[in-house]
């Protein structure tokens, strides 16, 4: 670490390594450098311009309509607004609220951005995390107690599965939609495996409120995880046929609809992209676990590794 920079350091969840420049109590001056991450689908309780400085990213905007808010949850419906390729220099406005809710693939690694903002806006609200296919919710429920326990249930999936699987069916049954939706979220990698799968099955049809919207939100996030880390090596060329585009397409979408949608805008703006193709070339290391994965994600989206 340079030590004439090292003051500005400051830890962080938002980026892999963050450096406040500026602050004078009513916005602040930011450099975010993405080094092995993505950005979800959330929404912002600021505004600002962000400023590309190094690397290639593919932005998906987001439109939701929501319907009634359960247990901090709030089923809805998604469409995709807009989705970019920001390369170094380009000029984006980060709205407010959730009028703009987006994604962020970094398509080539490190990427670096330089962001101008306000502070938080009480009146907006906390920000919200959005998960395709229906629902929407918050990570303020992540409280440190409730962090603990998912790591002793962690412990507890790997030790004792038989205790595992009770903890999971009492702390499902016991707790909000929100909570609920946080605890899949975050164990994915545990619970869509063959030992723990059927746990999902049993919360998807018990009479636990929106069990089925929660299972259906982690297996896209769970696919989600997959194709970003199929994209681990991303490959620093700036040419139009970056195969990392084409993944990062099938990460940001949820169906056959809206991975149409952010292709012919990718095409309209000269990005050539072929979504079997890029993805067999990925898992193309003979893994057949990955394969399959793959296989099933694209049959979701109308395709399969056979049309490759």
């Amino acid at each position: 670490m340079d030590p004439a920079v090292g003051d500005l350091q400051q830890p962080s969840t938002f980026s892999d390594l963050y450096f406040k420049l500026y602050d004078d109590g009513h916005y602040w001056v930011e450099v975010l450098n993405w080094w092995a991450s993505d950005l979800n689908i959330h929404d912002h309780d600021f505004s600002g311009v962000q400023f590309q400085l190094s690397g290639k990213s593919l932005d998906v905007t987001f439109k939701f309509q929501g319907d009634d808010i359960q247990e901090g949850v709030q089923p809805g419906r998604f469409d995709i607004n807009q989705a970019t390729v920001w390369t170094p220099g380009t000029a984006s406005v980060v709205l407010p609220g959730d009028a703009a809710p987006h994604s962020v693939c970094h398509l080539n690694l490190p990427t670096v951005s330089l962001l101008f903002r306000t502070y938080p806006v009480a009146e907006l609200g906390p920000q919200r995390n959005y998960f395709p296919p229906d629902v929407r919710g918050s990570y303020k429920v992540a409280t440190t107690a409730m962090r603990t326990r998912l790591k002793i249930m962690r412990m507890l999936s790997r030790s004792d599965p038989d205790a595992f699987r009770e903890a999971f069916r009492g702390t499902t049954q016991g707790q909000t939609v929100q909570a609920n939706l946080f605890t899949v979220i975050k164990m994915t990698d545990i619970l869509f495996t063959p030992q723990y799968s059927a746990l999902l099955a049993e919360l998807a049809s018990s009479d636990v409120l929106l069990g089925d919207v929660v299972v259906n939100a982690g297996a896209h996030y769970r696919s989600t995880d997959f194709l970003k880390a199929l994209m681990k090596e991303r490959p620093g060329s700036g040419s139009l046929g970056d195969g990392s585009v084409s993944i990062a397409a099938l990460a940001s979408s949820w169906d056959e609809h809206s991975l149409n949608m952010i292709l012919s805008q990718l095409s309209d703006a000269g990005w050539k992209t072929d979504v079997g193709g890029a993805l067999s070339r990925a898992v193309g290391d003979g893994s057949l676990a990955g394969a399959g994965d793959a296989d099933r994600i694209l049959r979701r989206y109308g395709l399969t590794m056979a049309d490759v």
